[in-house]
């Protein structure tokens, strides 16, 4: 398929804006002098990752690993919302996992990403945030 070309010359320029972008990001790692942060977590894992050596000791090589974990809440929402507030959940008030009860209780401006950002860390969410996060409420 043949495109015009503004739209193949628009390509380009934001290829090149993307690459100087990359290059400003690995200037900025060079110079942080605070510690990576990198978290880790699974949803509803049943051993799978005992099976997945090389994953984890690539994980784990230089960085902490925890042999046990313990949740103050059995549903998926309520206990990563616990994670990322550091409170209980009839503190944060996502008690379900069902969309869009899920994520509309939660107060997104006073989390762990939040509270790093302000310090002076770059910050990424790759994933799961919690269920139904950025979904139009009217597919419930």
């Amino acid at each position: 398929m043949l495109r015009p070309a503004s739209d193949a010359a628009g390509e380009r320029a934001e290829s090149a804006q993307s690459r100087r972008k990359r290059a400003r990001l690995r200037r900025a790692n060079r110079r942080q002098k605070l510690p990576n942060v990198v978290v880790v977590m699974t949803d509803d894992q049943d051993n799978t990752l005992r099976g997945m050596d090389s994953v984890s000791s690539l994980l784990s090589a230089r960085g902490t690993t925890f042999a046990n974990s313990y949740t103050s809440y059995p549903l998926c929402c309520p206990s990563r919302a616990t994670f990322l507030t550091g409170q209980y959940a009839h503190n944060h008030g996502v008690l379900s996992s069902d969309s869009p009860e899920a994520y509309n209780s939660l107060d997104g401006s006073s989390t762990l990403a939040v509270w790093l950002r302000r310090s002076g860390y770059r910050t990424a969410m790759v994933g799961k945030y919690l269920n139904g996060y950025g979904v139009n409420d009217s597919n419930f």
